[in-house]
């Protein structure tokens, strides 16, 4: 028999314990890894000649699940899955491994964390907000009846729905539909290790998990009335023939659009890929950006040899399979080595300096500077996200280059009124730039702010004015750059951050008496509380403005958690 099965979603608990379980049933050539952050198109394309493809996938608005594959997936007890991941990060993540958010974690108590908000973007309605996805692009905004609506709409796409409280019961149902032997059970393991239970709990933990997970308990119990509705009684010769099913899928693997045939994995063998996930600041949840938020991808590994030249490396390739942008750890001045038997991870930092549209993600590991020289491995199409929105200014095109403009009168007398956007041209590396001395001048909101609400971690862009009132002509390129900036400071008007995002200004120079208008990009304090903003100027490698006669712009910022960002 050749039917296939596409099992998504699932949860570190039963991820093993399946995991193994499709091995035994199927043989290990056969079964993918369980794989991460993948459109199901693009695992689809790469896993054409694999007969289980398992994992956790994302899905983009308007799409729904092609023909060829029985579809499966499981839900976990949201309150359950929330302590999960709070512990498996605290317990389980190595001590260097993880991102920045997973090692701050590790030094919160359960109720510190569920109250930090970039803990609670990643674990709130987490269920919900995958499977509603097929048909909103931004489900978590939506009044809570229809989120939840949506979210039974996108489950019930699946042939087989489970819960992991009965896994063992979907197995058997899998059994029956892939005429897997009897012999071969489910056997359990246990992932996360030396953890609570939610009945362990007290009554006010209890009550904000269920205040993070209230749309995901209802999708759980109705996950549970489709097993018993539908899972149960499915009936597998409804589903296309086995030769239908193989031209689907190659039509699906041909689907994907590229100047070149999808190439799976290359190279020599000496590594085998984890897992590539690319996640944001405003949105972790769900793989999409606004242009200059920052992005964050890592890169996970095992080594199969030892390597003592590696390189590891990614590029960014639009929809159409133009390319866009390629850096690896050698170009930036890393030369790595490896040990057989482990598992390592390289994370990459990068701001989406990107036009709307959505983009895909390959990677490399090889000796020196590119593949050509020696290539461990290679995989097309291994992650993508999509841009959609402007946090600023906005423009057209693929690439937000930032130049910079001028304009006036020809001729006659007719009135030309502009402002200049808030771009900049390239930095000129050997530009030797004159220290500046004299600061005189200041910076203004504009319109005029006193206050902001914002949440924690959450990112702004403020319009601004910057008046040059001294003798100096301010020059915004070369070694010594200025720059828009920032200062965060409590209320006893004591730093909390002092080094602030750094926004380039919209031109190459500010001449004395010239007014300037701008977008200095912000992000708020990751702790909630009541905060003092100091906007400023920055000369890099010389002075902060403020200490050489600047008059900054102070605002009242609020940070609360409770507050909905709103796109």
């Amino acid at each position: 028999m050749n039917r296939k099965l596409f099992f998504d979603h699932i949860p570190k608990t039963a991820g093993t314990s399946l995991q193994q379980f499709f091995v035994e049933a199927f043989g290990k050539e056969k079964v993918t890894e369980t794989l991460r952050g993948l459109k199901y198109q693009h695992a689809l394309s790469v896993y054409a000649n694999r007969q289980v493809i398992t994992g956790h996938f994302y899905f983009t608005c308007e799409e729904s699940l092609p023909e060829g594959y029985v579809w499966a997936t499981v839900l976990r007890d949201p309150r359950e899955r929330t302590l999960s991941e709070y512990f498996y990060i605290v317990n389980d993540v190595p001590d260097t491994g993880g991102g920045p958010i997973e090692r701050r974690i590790k030094s919160m108590s359960l109720e510190e964390a569920l109250h930090d908000s970039e803990f609670c973007d990643r674990i709130r309605n987490y269920q919900s907000v995958h499977f509603a996805s097929f048909f909103h692009s931004t489900p978590w905004q939506l009044d809570r009846a229809e989120f939840l609506r949506l979210a039974k709409k996108g489950l019930e796409q699946y042939h087989l729905v489970g819960i992991t409280e009965r896994l063992e019961e979907l197995v058997e149902v899998l059994k029956k539909v892939f005429n897997i032997p009897e012999e071969v059970r489910l056997k359990r393991y246990n992932v996360t290790s030396r953890r609570e239970r939610f009945s362990d709990l007290p009554s006010s933990l209890q009550a904000r998990i269920l205040e993070l997970v209230d749309v995901d308990m209802e999708l759980w119990q109705y996950a549970e009335e489709l097993f018993e509705n539908k899972t149960k009684h499915f009936d597998a010769s409804s589903l296309p023939s086995d030769s239908k099913s193989e031209a689907q899928a190659c039509k699906m693997a041909s689907s994907v659009s590229s100047p070149i045939e999808p190439a799976g994995i290359q190279g020599d063998g000496s590594l085998e890929l984890l897992s590539v996930t690319v996640s944001g600041q405003l949105r972790p949840q769900m793989p999409t950006f606004l242009p200059g938020e920052r992005a964050f991808l890592r890169i996970a590994f095992r080594a199969v040899k030892d390597i003592d030249d590696l390189t590891v490396g990614y590029s960014i390739h639009h929809d159409s399979g133009l390319h866009i942008f390629g850096i690896n750890t050698r170009l930036l001045g890393k030369k790595l080595s490896v040990k057989a038997g482990g598992e390592y991870y390289v994370d990459f930092l990068f701001p989406v300096n990107l036009g709307l549209g959505k983009y895909f993600v390959n990677i490399s590991a090889h000796s020196g500077l590119t593949h050509l020289e020696r290539c461990y491995l290679w995989r097309e199409k291994v992650a993508s996200f999509d841009v959609n929105g402007f946090a600023d200014v906005l423009f057209e095109g693929l690439v937000r280059l930032m130049p910079s403009m001028s304009a006036g009168l020809m001729s006659g007398e007719g009135r030309l009124e502009w402002e200049q956007t808030s771009v900049q041209g390239v930095q000129r590396i050997g530009y030797d730039t004159p220290p500046i001395s004299d600061c005189r001048g200041f910076i203004r909101c504009m319109p005029r702010i006193e206050t902001l609400e914002l949440r924690p971690g959450q990112q702004i862009a403020i319009t601004v004015e910057v008046m040059n009132q001294s003798q100096q002509i301010w020059y915004l390129e070369g070694n010594k750059p200025v720059y828009l900036s920032y200062h965060w400071l409590n209320k006893e008007a004591e730093p909390v951050i002092f080094d602030g995002f750094r926004t380039p200004l919209p031109c190459n120079e500010i001449q004395p008496g010239e007014l300037v208008q701008a977008t200095a990009m912000v992000e708020a304090l990751k702790q909630a509380g009541e905060y003092t903003l100091e906007l400023t100027l920055v000369q890099e490698g010389v002075t902060w403005f403020e200490e050489r006669g600047f008059v900054t712009e102070k605002l009242n910022i609020s940070i609360d958690h409770d507050r909905r960002i709103s796109q």
